[in-house]
């Protein structure tokens, strides 16, 4: 079972929130009646009652164990903003599912809107519009995150020739008009 400690600022100022499983269990209630999803809810509903509240509450999250799309890595937030995803560009992106292997698809986002949750205002939550180049079984989302998304970076085709400017010819140098230093 979940608990919280509330959100706490690092050394550099930086928000941490996070979740920590209690070493012993409550022994009127057996672990299977709660199932996975309301737990799930449950430590939303508590970690946005800490924040709300200003209590202190803490995440651990073993990416091995269990996947959620509500944790995303710093490191791959602070990329994310670094990149100047604009209407129009182009981007892939990576599936992954228990039963299909990995896979990547690429689009191109048509769209940046806020989210429209009174609570997450200013979140970059799926604030990404975007069309699929093409068809597919999996089932892919019309809103994306930010940091969800690899920009394609487009390269010049090998064989390309460079574009030549057209360069004004100089005059020749003649040795006669060449000043002589040694004659002074």
């Amino acid at each position: 079972m979940p608990s919280f400690r509330g959100k706490k600022k690092g050394e550099n100022g930086e928000l941490r929130v996070g979740v920590r499983r209690l070493m012993r269990q409550q022994s009127n209630v057996p672990s299977s009646v709660i199932s996975s999803h309301s737990m799930h809810l449950g430590v939303l509903a508590t970690a946005s009652h800490a924040i709300s509240t200003g209590t202190l509450f803490s995440v651990f999250y073993k990416p091995r164990t269990s996947r959620s799309e509500f944790i995303v890595s710093i490191n791959k937030y602070l990329e994310a903003r670094n990149h100047k995803l604009s209407v129009g560009m182009r981007f892939k992106m990576r599936f992954e599912g228990d039963e299909v292997p990995e896979r990547r698809f690429s689009g191109t986002i048509v769209g940046v809107e806020d989210n429209k949750s009174s609570v997450w205002a200013d979140s970059e939550w799926r604030s990404l519009k975007v069309q699929w180049d093409e068809p597919s079984s999996i089932l892919r989302p019309d809103r994306v995150s930010p940091w969800e998304l690899e920009p394609l970076v487009s390269t010049p085709p090998a064989n390309a020739q460079p574009t030549q400017r057209n360069k004004r010819s100089r005059p020749p140098v003649l040795p006669s008009t060449i000043p002589d230093s040694s004659l002074q």
